[in-house]
């Protein structure tokens, strides 16, 4: 897998839960294909990067292993 370093344009690989609403709150999902920039990339172990990724919508996602994102081509 390439690694996807900072300032690369990437989109959701597969809709993820991100966080689970309490008390009737909504949960916050992201939709495969939902493109962003990748902020921050490090490393986490041998093989795992954790990605810091600024959406196109104004969302941050800190974190997230980077297997839930692909470079996007378009």
């Amino acid at each position: 897998m390439e690694s996807l370093n900072e300032g690369t344009r990437v989109k959701a690989a597969q809709s993820i839960l991100i966080a689970q609403g309490e008390r009737g709150q909504p949960r916050l999902w992201i939709t495969e294909g939902t493109p962003g920039t990748v902020e921050e990339s490090r490393a986490a172990g041998p093989i795992k990067r954790l990605l810091t990724v600024r959406l196109d919508n104004g969302f941050t996602v800190t974190d997230i292993d980077q297997t839930y994102f692909t470079a996007n081509e378009d």
